[in-house]
């Protein structure tokens, strides 16, 4: 949170191995976050809460959300 994060690439490698089994709450609220692409978080498989509060989210791609987030409990999109 708060860390005027603008662009998030979660493709490589070193995040698919360090978060896809055992990452279930992510916070990246009061950031500067723009868009959410296509399958973004696919690697997040146990993922349960995601705030995306306080950005400047504009565009949300129809399939950011389509593989591996159906644990998810939480999103927050608000105040953006």
């Amino acid at each position: 949170t708060n860390n005027l994060i603008s662009n998030l690439d979660l493709a490589g490698h070193f995040a698919q191995a360090i978060f896809r089994f055992t990452l279930e709450k992510l916070d990246l609220s009061f950031n500067q976050l723009k868009s959410i692409d296509d399958e973004l978080f696919k690697q997040f498989a146990s993922l349960k809460y995601l705030n995306l509060a306080n950005n400047q989210i504009k565009t949300i791609s129809l399939f950011a959300f389509s593989t591996n987030v159906q644990n998810l409990i939480s999103l927050d999109l608000s105040h953006n």
